[in-house]
Order: structure tokens, then C-alpha cells, then sequence
């Protein structure tokens, strides 16, 4: 059995922290095309946008998406219009829906 790493909470959330600069997004989340084939099947451009950030996490730094998480603006550029059909003007409301 391995030995565990004792790690602070400091250390931990600089581990799993998001990227916060243009060359890291770049670096660790390009999509390649059987990505973006994935993504373009969900049914909504802001589906398809949440789709790719869950992705982008789960790659790197390997973890999901917290609830109530506010990401980096610069993940949101890069995704929004080009790769993900969601235009930049408009405000990111992922798989909103009403519960009655």
C-alpha cells in the first residue's frame, strides 16, 4: 500500500486550483476533434459550453466543477464563441430548469 502525502489545505487548493492565465487555458484545454464532436452533441449552446468546462476540469486539475464554483474569466473566453456556438454577449445559465 502506498504511504499517504500529508498536504495542508493551502497545498490541496493550489493543487486543485483552476487556471487563471491565457497560456495555462491554452496548455491544458484544447480540445481535439472527438472532443469537440462530444460536445457538439448537447442540445443548447449553454449545455455545450457547460459540457466543455466540466471537461476542461476533469482533465486538469482532474476534479469536477464545485457547486456554486465561479471560474476564471479567461476559461470563459476561450470557449464561449468559437469552439462551443455561445456567443460572448450573452451571461452563461447552464441546464437551468424550472421545478414546480
Amino acid at each position: 500500500m502506498p504511504a499517504r502525502i500529508s498536504m495542508t489545505k493551502k497545498q490541496r487548493e493550489a493543487l486543485l486550483a483552476l487556471p487563471e492565465t491565457e497560456n495555462e487555458v491554452i496548455r491544458h484545454y484544447t480540445l481535439d476533434a472527438a472532443d469537440l464532436a462530444a460536445v457538439a452533441g448537447s442540445r443548447t449552446p449553454e449545455t455545450r459550453l457547460s459540457y466543455a468546462l466540466q471537461l476542461f476540469c476533469l482533465r486538469y486539475p482532474g476534479r469536477h466543477l464545485r457547486r456554486g464554483e465561479f471560474l476564471p474569466p479567461v476559461m470563459l473566453d476561450y470557449r464561449r464563441a468559437d469552439r462551443c456556438g455561445y456567443g460572448s454577449d450573452r451571461p452563461l445559465r447552464s441546464a437551468w430548469r424550472d421545478t414546480v
